[in-house]
């Protein structure tokens, strides 16, 4: 009997076991999306929502509760004024200042809560369990809050803005066939943002053109001549003027998300393209 007893022992290493399978997992989840940035040549860090998300669609329980109001000192919004045109979708980021993430998080096992942590998408989980209970995630305020990200569109006629599915710092503005003007407001907590959203007929892109159609980088430990790509979208009024790169082959050469052309570890030359990053 007690807690060195064969069965609470052998109930805890199967514990101990399912742990470290769900840990093993997310880090699968974590690298499996940093090889899609990758290959995509976008620094975009992995999201630890986005981990979370995929390890319940797999059927893992996770439960999140909000950190305290004290250690966020704020938000911010990656833009605050927008052009779209009709029918299109775009997208609003936030920013949690004070905090890496929002909230913290737990996976269920065997009725007990373990502690996940988490830099920069990459999961590590606690092999003791908490005190927290069912009833803690189930409470509207306090300790158990699970207070998350609201979002509202003034004019929903004109645009519609939700949190996006599976995330809990995107913001998804959807515009429907009204022109006009709406003002989206995020908030969290006592913090709150707005952004201008324009809606407008919209100006497709007829053409893309680069400052260089070939040229050589040089590599090894100088990793000199590297190359600053610029693209002029025509018509200059054109709605969404921003574009994507991309590398045909990144061990011959890298583009970053603002064009730079870096040799890659073979250094050879290659060819470069861009994308308008447009809807139709």
């Amino acid at each position: 009997m007690g807690d060195n007893s064969v069965f609470k022992q052998a109930t805890k290493s199967k514990a101990q076991t399912e742990i470290a399978k769900i840990e093993e997992r997310a880090q699968l989840i974590y690298s499996d999306k940093l090889m899609e940035n990758a290959s995509s040549n976008m620094k975009i860090k992995v999201e630890t929502s986005q981990v979370i998300e995929q390890l319940k669609t797999e059927g893992y329980t996770i439960k999140q509760i909000a950190v305290s109001a004290e250690d966020i000192t704020g938000i911010s919004l990656d833009k605050e004024n927008m052009t779209i045109g009709k029918s299109k979708t775009a997208e609003i980021k936030v920013t949690y200042e004070g905090v890496e993430e929002p909230f913290i998080y737990y996976v269920e096992v065997q009725g007990k809560y373990y502690q996940m942590h988490s830099t920069k998408g990459f999961i590590t989980i606690n092999r003791e369990p908490s005190n927290l209970t069912k009833e803690d995630f189930e409470a509207e305020n306090g300790e158990g809050s699970t207070t998350t990200l609201t979002v509202v569109s003034s004019e929903a006629e004109i645009a519609i803005a939700s949190v996006k599915a599976g995330s809990n710092n995107i913001i998804e503005v959807t515009s429907t066939e009204t022109e006009g003007e709406t003002v989206v407001t995020v908030t969290y907590g006592s913090y709150t943002k707005t952004c201008t959203v324009k809606v407008v007929e919209p100006v497709l892109a007829t053409g893309i053109t680069l400052n260089e159609t070939e040229y050589v980088v040089t590599g090894g430990e100088s990793w000199i001549h590297d190359k600053q790509l610029v693209a002029t979208i025509e018509p200059s009024n054109v709605t969404e003027k921003e574009v994507t790169w991309k590398s045909s082959n990144p061990e011959v050469a890298t583009v970053d998300e603002n064009g730079l052309v870096k040799a890659g570890t073979k250094g050879r030359r290659s060819n470069h393209n861009s994308n308008n990053k447009r809807r139709k």
